[in-house]
């Protein structure tokens, strides 16, 4: 994949072990590799110095074994949810060392459809967090504790709650084509960076979020025009929806420049993409 996680080339493997990728241009990537009951493997694979002719580097990667956990998303009556979503990812308390695993790729664990289930091969001495997730339905977070062996874990999912509202501009005019999201209101708690379905504006600048938990929930607004909205943090139950929601956009500052040293094809491919300092949202893609 490039570094921003796009795929750009896949190959499977052969029965003596051996993939070739092919149609890369110079640069640098991440090479990633999953078997079934194996630890997914990721690495940094710099090609920047590669010209056209020159032999491709070999990679050796050694899969190690891991604990086998079979996660079965179903609803309420106990029937398969077949759009659901699997995000899982390792228990990490340290900062810097969760910083570093998300840069290396190594804190996300990959979640392979497996004949109606999802499969995941994780560490057998690290803490997990399971996330399902459904269009409508509530976001369910499980704590897989460490241990050695194999497990089944079925998850129900639940509808969820809505919230309305609408995103504006400082003078109060409409935003559409906004993206409206919502995450937990305190850093600790984990919900795979995600919590409901995530909305769209519409020409009005209205909204309709769903997929929310009862609790508190912070809701954002995102706008490659505008920089993001104030946070606005509410309060969601069935016996009190939240509706009339305002988020207001901000002003937002341009950056320019040039991109030197790549061909036509590479840049055609370039995405540039600037993170506040404090956070993983993106301010303009």
């Amino acid at each position: 994949t490039r570094y921003d996680g796009v795929p750009v080339a896949a190959s499977a493997v052969t029965e003596n072990g051996e993939a070739l990728l092919e149609g890369l241009s110079p640069g640098r990537y991440r090479l990633q590799v999953h078997a079934t009951g194996r630890l997914a493997h990721s690495e940094e694979l710099d090609l920047a110095a590669l010209a056209p002719g020159d032999e491709p580097p070999t990679v050796t990667v050694v899969l190690e074994r891991g604990r086998r956990i079979l996660v079965t998303v179903v609803d309420p009556a106990g029937l398969p949810r077949e759009e659901a979503q699997i995000d899982a990812q390792l228990v990490m308390d340290d900062p810097v060392q969760l910083a570093e695993a998300q840069r290396s790729g190594q804190h996300s664990l990959a979640a392979i459809p497996h004949f109606g289930r999802f499969e995941l091969v994780a560490p057998t001495d690290r803490d997990i967090h399971v996330v399902a997730l459904h269009p409508g339905h509530r976001t369910e977070t499980r704590t897989v504790p460490a241990g050695d062996e194999d497990l089944a874990l079925r998850i129900e999912m639940r509808p969820g709650l809505t919230v309305t509202g609408v995103v504006v501009t400082p003078d109060g005019d409409p935003v559409a084509e906004a993206r409206v999201s919502a995450r937990p209101p305190e850093p600790g708690n984990f919900g795979g960076g995600r919590l409901g379905d995530g909305a769209t504006t519409q020409a009005d600048g209205s909204f309709r979020l769903g997929g929310l938990a009862e609790g508190d929930h912070v809701l954002s607004a995102h706008h490659h025009d505008w920089a993001p909205s104030e946070p606005v943090r509410i309060a969601v139950s069935e016996h009190r929806p939240s509706a009339g929601v305002t988020l207001q956009m901000r002003p937002g500052l341009a950056i320019e420049g040039v991109v030197v040293g790549l061909d036509v094809d590479a840049l055609a491919r370039l995405r540039i993409t600037a993170h506040p300092m404090t956070g993983t949202q993106p301010y303009f893609r």
